[in-house]
């Protein structure tokens, strides 16, 4: 309900201090998230999996000039991840730290992109 002419609601607040306290929150999350999962890679807490090396082999075989089109094995998943751990192949050569670097990023990537879209969907609320 407007009385005032001014609306009201999770989708009207747009000061300056409550976006730079959503950003202050976001980016303490993610320096724990990436804290957390640099801690896990260090330590090797995490084994190896089936999935990953898939993705590895794809990205070694995007290095040698082969282009996947989809995931091996599945008709329908891309290889946006093959290429870009090819990349990190190509700079700090093949390893299992170089391909989880990839997934941290990606990873970091997405919280940032769902913590922007979270914050322009609800300006004033808890969730943002």
């Amino acid at each position: 309900m407007q009385t005032s002419g001014v609306a009201r609601g999770p989708l009207a607040d747009r000061r300056p201090g409550n976006l730079k306290r959503s950003w202050l929150l976001l980016a303490l999350i993610l320096t724990g998230a990436v804290t957390l999962k640099a801690a896990l890679l260090i330590t090797e807490s995490i084994a190896f999996t089936s999935d990953e090396a898939v993705m590895a082999l794809m990205g070694k075989h995007v290095t040698q000039g082969e282009i996947p089109i989809f995931y091996y094995g599945e008709a329908y998943a891309g290889s946006l991840d093959a290429m870009l751990i090819a990349v990190a192949f190509a700079l700090v050569g093949q390893s299992v730290i170089a391909l989880r670097l990839v997934q941290i990023l990606l990873y970091v990537g997405t919280m940032i992109v769902t913590g922007s879209l979270t914050r322009s969907i609800y300006k004033d609320a808890p969730a943002a």
